[in-house]
């Protein structure tokens, strides 16, 4: 076992022919407890049962990449104190750093098939792109805000966006819209101001989520003026406009009213009447905080 400093076997590990090239490992492979303390590279080997590697400490650089593991990979309470390398590694079942002390770690172009556990694991520098991860990790609070900050530490700033959603998302799913005290049961403003920030803005990281809504609102206004005809053309010489009797304007016309209300562009041509007014004025409102959240989420991408 030369190269691999303190490493007890076990019944059911086949040990390394020597410190590179292929292998396979055709039985289980358990490392628990195993102290390395020269570089291991294991690039291109298959594990083709269980591998684990729990509280083993790797106090050189290691060689994971391009390797293949059919099985659990199991790294619970690894300590990796130098770099970590499993770019381009396949993991088909589940793999976990549970509990891992990891220096740096790359993990570009991994493949993941199963689920992925980073719960309690402390990480300097963990080189894995969002789109790797997103549909295997397994959800908990902390490990999402870790790995956001890790992104933002490497620039990654899109991938600290998408995982700061998608933990976001995550949270509110497992809110219910009502809780229970008692024998009562609450409305659960939480959930509902969390739906509200998700469909305004993406949580602060989605500015095209507000442009969407106000598109739709101005619509649905533009909409709700041309059904019920309550906008109509500035009265001449005095003369009055009742509303109903503004049939010459066609949806694009209320469309172009809603929209200049919305962007709070002067309208000296037409005005709403009765309970358009009151509509007019909510849209003007509507208008004048997406204005505010889109520049809060537009500034917040943009600026770092």
């Amino acid at each position: 076992m030369k190269g691999l400093g303190i490493c007890p076997l076990w019944p059911m590990y086949w040990p390394l022919a020597s410190r590179s090239g292929t292998r396979f490992f055709l039985g289980r492979v358990n490392f628990i407890n195993s102290i390395f303390r020269e570089p291991l590279d294991l690039s291109g080997s298959t594990f083709r049962q269980e591998a684990s590697f729990s509280s083993a400490t790797f106090l050189a650089m290691v060689s994971f990449a391009s390797a293949h593991f059919q099985e659990d990979a199991l790294f619970d309470g690894t300590a990796f104190m130098k770099t970590a390398d499993c770019s381009a590694a396949s993991f088909q079942r589940e793999i976990t750093f549970a509990g891992a002390s990891i220096n740096k770690m790359r993990l570009s172009r991994a493949q993941i098939s199963g689920q992925l556990s980073l719960q309690n694991a402390e990480f300097n520098r963990l080189e894995a792109r969002w789109p790797v991860l997103c549909n295997h990790l397994r959800y908990d609070g902390e490990t999402y805000l870790s790995l956001a900050r890790n992104y933002r530490n490497l620039e990654w700033f899109e991938d600290a966006d998408d995982c700061y959603y998608h933990y976001r998302r995550a949270s509110q799913a497992g809110k219910s819209f009502a809780i229970r005290e008692g024998e009562n049961r609450k409305i659960n403003w939480s959930k509902l101001l969390d739906g509200l920030a998700w469909i305004s803005c993406g949580y602060g990281v989605r500015p095209r989520y507000t442009v969407f809504l106000s598109c739709f609102f101005i619509l649905l206004f533009a909409f709700l003026y041309w059904q019920g005809m309550g906008i109509v053309v500035e009265p001449l010489n005095g003369s009055e406009y009742l509303q109903g009797q503004n049939e010459e304007l066609t949806f694009l016309d209320n469309l172009y009213f809603s929209a200049m209300v919305f962007t709070a562009k002067t309208q000296v041509k037409w005005y709403p009447v009765g309970v358009y007014r009151y509509l007019a004025t909510l849209e003007f409102i509507l208008g004048w905080l997406l204005l505010a959240l889109f520049l809060v989420s537009l500034g917040r991408t943009m600026i770092r």
